[in-house]
């Protein structure tokens, strides 16, 4: 027990003089064999190399508070899980601040999500063995299982979308193409649910679509097709398997055939029709917009 805690600890967020650190390694000191090293990164500081600074430490590490959550932070819950911090607030009824953590270690029937809304003095009482909320570093995408990496994806989606409306395209382009990568082949695997496959779709499709956008913006005309073809190939994959378990798990989460039918591929095919007719094929982008059209006719009578 005492060995599992120890190499948890690596992954806590503690607080430290000054400012937050996190434990990445331990060693013995050559000089005194009784005495051990930690050595912390200063999560809350940024040297002019962009690198954080290292405290090395000779203190026992349980003498270091844990740290407090913050927005964004990843937390573990013992006995329950993993989650993210979607907001810290005042309690109006009892005057405490509270986190509201958001689970990504369980789901609920109909893709939806579980929150726990806990004082944040959860997070400080006692020493790091009493402890049952902890703040640790956020796991790298290869640590991620599915549920995690699908997730991350959505965040990225998120992310993207204000630097796109502000018209930072190479910066929302790197997020939508994160997005995907971060999920890329994940339908395939054995320990994916047919609910994770439904937000594999969507987050395949609308991500691809967008990443099209942003080359239609940056007039990079081949990825534009790409990205829109990828999308395409999804939308129309889907399509043939209308009123089979996927498609109805999209259509219960709020999706219509209208959109993911129409807009999505109408979407697809004008940016594809639109980096044709840029690279004057005109033999494949008329015919290819008369298509896209006709879906527009079609979509609104629907």
């Amino acid at each position: 027990q005492q060995q599992l805690r120890q190499a948890m600890n690596k992954d806590f967020i503690i607080q430290t003089p000054y400012g937050r650190g996190l434990i990445y390694h331990t060693k013995k000191n050559t000089n005194k064999e009784d005495e051990t090293i930690h050595c912390l990164k200063l999560t809350d500081i940024n040297l002019a190399n962009n690198t954080k600074p290292t405290l090395y430490t000779c203190q026992n590490i349980n003498d270091f508070p844990p740290a407090l959550p913050r927005i964004d932070d990843d937390v573990v819950i013992d006995g329950v899980g993993r989650g993210v911090v979607e907001d810290v607030r005042r309690n109006s009824n009892s005057g405490d601040d509270i986190a509201v953590v958001l689970l990504n270690t369980w789901r609920l029937a109909g893709r939806s999500r579980v929150r726990i809304y806990t004082p944040l003095s959860s997070f400080s009482k006692g020493n790091h063995a009493d402890v049952t909320y902890h703040v640790v570093r956020k796991k790298r995408l290869f640590e991620m299982d599915i549920f995690e990496k699908i997730e991350y994806a959505k965040a990225k989606k998120q992310e993207a979308i204000p630097h796109f409306v502000q018209g930072r395209y190479d910066e929302a382009l790197s997020l939508f193409s994160e997005a995907v990568h971060a999920v890329r082949m994940q339908q395939h695997s054995p320990d994916s649910s047919n609910e994770m496959r439904a937000d594999l779709v969507e987050i395949m499709i609308t991500c691809s679509n967008n990443a099209a956008s942003c080359y239609v913006k940056k007039k990079e005309w081949k990825d534009a097709q790409q990205q829109a073809r990828n999308a395409l190939l999804i939308i129309d994959a889907l399509e043939g398997k209308r009123g089979m378990k996927i498609h109805t798990i999209l259509r219960q989460g709020g999706l219509t055939d209208l959109k993911m039918f129409g807009e999505w591929r109408i979407k697809s095919m004008l940016i594809i029709a639109r980096a044709e007719a840029e690279e004057q094929d005109y033999v494949m982008a008329i015919p290819r917009l008369k298509a896209a059209l006709s879906h527009t006719r079609i979509s609104v009578h629907v």
